[in-house]
């Protein structure tokens, strides 16, 4: 069942890719053959060097080493076009993989998360408060590029900032004190504030948003004699695109204040490297002179995710598991809340690059460009993951570090698609919700124009 659920999802991505001509090998000139481009070959060669090194117990201890060669490599073929977003991502790369030396046979080596605990509780701290101001700093650029100035995203950004605020509370542990509040309770605000956050602008963005004309980026007013069928699907198409892109920048900034609270100290400048590779990578798919196939896109934030699991210290042994950060603002003990914090801390890295998927495309493309690939890609990758390493523990049964080695393994890839299947889920439900309200409105203030493509 594995199996064919995997070969469905590749036809699927396939029929897909065909559809709106990005062939997974695109016909020259004659079209008569069918060429290669080298970050398509890669990324393909890369899941079939993954899959392989399942095989090895030595390659699954130190799983690290093949997600930070496959991150690197793709980008820097990437760089071959040449951007300044490539090289700031390459190196927060490098960064992020010397912060900690990770796996099982060689986490005794000195790195850097090692340095910071050895230089004492001063130096963690400062780090923290330097890199939850820079998120900050990165949130409010991201929110200036959002065309509609609307009321909702001001309000959006004051939420943050009174999160980031909490934060800074809960990291100086002596202010508690002068605030007359528990660490749980300021924690809890945290869970608070975030979540209504979140809900917040889901819910109301695309009723909020206001509808432009993409030309001359006017509010379009209720004058449907004077309204044609072209400006309607222009605006739209900027309808969904702010409303999308609030929603985006939303979900991953508050992702990036949880975890700044439920990792471990010396994890803050890795979750601010994390947010500046999604920013990074974004300014650069964005740019026309890109030229990759959007299923290359989606599969290089993957990749990133990937890499940064491994680059918050995590490994595939369950001794990395962060138990401590799962009883953070809770008051007594509950199993299934420390879980899902557990959860959360477990797969930031994954979901964090899931949430980070905002694209941009015409209207017609939409759902197939922002829904398909954003879905079907993740999907696939980690269904051939699934089903590959479900063969090899069974072939593996009988092998002498079946229950060391390969059992985690197994127990952090079910982890993994289950935080698939959420990004997965917020994505489609996220972009679903908001095509529907924008098109609602739209028909309300141009009910007589023809029907959209």
């Amino acid at each position: 069942m594995l199996l064919v659920s995997c070969m469905m999802l590749l036809g699927l991505l396939y029929s897909l890719c065909k559809d709106i001509k990005l062939h997974l090998h695109l016909p020259d000139q004659n079209g008569s053959d069918y060429t290669w481009h080298l970050d398509q070959s890669f990324v393909l060669v890369g899941v079939i060097i993954h899959v392989f090194s399942l095989c090895s117990s030595s390659m699954v201890e130190e799983e690290q080493y093949t997600w930070h060669f496959l991150t690197s490599t793709l980008y820097f073929v990437f760089l071959r076009a040449t951007s300044q977003a490539i090289v700031l991502v390459l190196i927060c790369g490098r960064i992020l993989r010397a912060w900690h030396q990770g796996g099982v046979n060689w986490s005794h080596l000195p790195d850097i998360s090692k340095g910071l605990e050895s230089a004492g509780t001063f130096g963690i701290k400062s780090l923290q408060t330097v890199s939850l101001i820079l998120v900050l700093y990165f949130t409010s650029s991201a929110f200036r590029k959002v065309q509609s100035r609307t009321i909702l995203a001001r309000v959006v950004m004051v939420s943050l900032f009174v999160s980031g605020f909490l934060i800074l509370v809960h990291i100086m542990e002596d202010t508690t004190m002068i605030f007359n509040c528990s660490a749980t309770s300021i924690a809890q605000a945290v869970y608070a504030t975030l979540g209504i956050t979140v809900i917040l602008t889901s819910v109301a963005s695309p009723w909020i948003i206001p509808i432009h004309n993409q030309k001359n980026n006017q509010i379009i007013k209720h004058k449907p004699d004077f309204v044609s069928s072209k400006k309607k699907e222009s605006s739209l198409l900027m309808g969904i695109r702010d409303s999308a892109y609030l929603i985006g920048v939303t979900h991953t900034v508050c992702w990036c204040l949880l975890q700044l609270l439920l990792q471990q100290p010396t994890n803050s400048v890795p979750i601010l490297l994390l947010l500046v590779q999604i920013m990074a990578s974004a300014i650069y798919f964005s740019d026309d002179k890109s030229h990759h196939a959007q299923w290359i896109e989606v599969a290089a934030m993957y990749f990133l995710g990937m890499a940064g699991h491994f680059g918050l210290g995590n490994s595939n042994s369950l001794a990395t598991v962060d138990v401590a950060g799962a009883f953070i603002g809770i008051s007594s003990h509950s199993t299934v809340l420390s879980g899902i914090l557990m959860f959360f801390i477990t797969c930031a890295s994954p979901l964090l690059f899931l949430l980070g998927m905002i694209d941009n495309a015409d209207l017609g493309l939409l759902l197939q460009m922002i829904i398909g690939f954003s879905s079907l890609v993740p999907l696939v990758l980690n269904s051939i993951v699934l089903s590959a390493f479900t063969i090899i523990l069974l072939l593996m049964r009988n092998h002498l570090f079946v229950w060391s080695v390969f059992s985690p393994k197994y127990l952090y890839v079910c982890a993994a698609s289950i935080s698939v299947y959420i990004g997965v889920f917020s994505v489609v439900a996220a972009v679903v919700y908001t095509c529907l309200v924008i098109f609602y409105r739209t028909q309300k203030i141009c009910p007589n124009t023809s029907s959209l493509k």
